[in-house]
C-alpha cells in the first residue's frame, strides 16, 4: 500500500511587518491631509459659484432696519457696490458658529466704501415678530462686541425671492449671497462649514479688485 501522506501542522500566519502598517498609517494620513487642505475646499469653492441663481441678477431687495441702522437697504441703493448679504439668527446654532467669522470680514472691509455687509436677522420665521426679534438681536450682538447694523426681512418677501431664483426648496440658515456691483449673483454659500468665510473673502477681494482695475 502506498504510504499514506502526513499533513504537516498548521502554521501560524505571519507576522504583518511594522513597515507595512506604518505605511498605511501614513498613506492614510496624507489622504486625509490632502482632503482637508485642497479637495473639500476646492469642491465647496466650486459648488458656491455654481449653484442655481449664480449669474443671474437679483429681482428684488427690499430690507427693513433693526439694529444700528434708521434707514432700510434696497437693491438699487446697493448698485455699483460689491456686497455681500448674510440671512442668520441668533437661535441658529451653524450661525453663531459662523458670525466671527463674517465680523472678521466685515472688519477688514468696513474702510472700503465700495463694500457693504447686510447682516438680516431672522427668527426663523416667514412673518416676523420684529420686537422681540430686535430685543435678541441686540442682546446677541453687545455679547460679540459686533457693532455693524442688521436688517430685517419683516414677511418673508427677500427669502421668498431668493429661494426661488436659487432654487431652494426650504430656506436654509445660515444663507449667504454675494452679489458684484450691478446686482448680480456671483455666489451662493447654504449652511456653514469651516472654509467658507475663506470663499467669501477670496471672492468679495476678487471682486472689489475687478471693479478698481476697470475705473479709469
Amino acid at each position: 500500500m502506498p504510504d499514506e501522506m502526513q499533513s504537516e501542522p498548521n502554521s501560524p500566519p505571519p507576522a504583518r511587518s511594522a513597515w507595512g502598517t506604518w505605511g498605511v498609517v501614513a498613506v492614510g494620513a496624507v489622504l486625509v491631509v490632502l482632503w482637508l487642505s485642497y479637495l473639500r475646499p476646492h469642491i465647496q469653492f466650486q459648488q458656491a459659484i455654481n449653484q442655481p441663481g449664480v449669474s443671474q441678477p437679483l429681482p428684488a431687495l427690499e430690507l427693513q432696519p433693526l439694529t444700528g441702522a434708521t434707514e432700510g437697504v434696497s437693491l438699487e441703493a446697493l448698485r455699483g457696490k460689491v456686497t455681500l448679504i448674510n440671512y442668520w439668527g441668533p437661535w441658529c446654532g451653524y450661525c453663531v458658529e459662523e458670525f466671527p467669522h463674517l465680523v472678521e470680514l466685515w472688519d477688514k472691509n468696513r474702510g472700503n466704501p465700495e463694500f457693504a455687509f447686510i447682516s438680516v436677522s431672522s427668527g426663523g420665521h416667514a412673518q416676523e415678530n420684529v420686537l422681540e426679534l430686535k430685543d435678541e438681536t441686540e442682546k446677541f450682538l453687545k455679547s460679540r462686541e459686533a457693532t455693524f447694523p442688521t436688517y430685517v426681512d419683516p414677511d418673508g418677501a427677500n427669502r421668498q425671492v431668493l429661494a426661488s431664483v436659487a432654487d431652494m426648496r426650504g430656506f436654509v440658515y445660515p444663507t449667504t449671497v454675494l452679489l458684484d456691483r450691478r446686482g448680480v449673483i456671483r455666489a451662493l454659500w447654504f449652511g456653514y462649514e469651516p472654509g467658507y468665510s475663506e470663499q467669501m473673502e477670496q471672492l468679495v477681494s476678487q471682486l472689489l479688485t475687478e471693479g478698481s482695475n476697470a475705473k479709469p
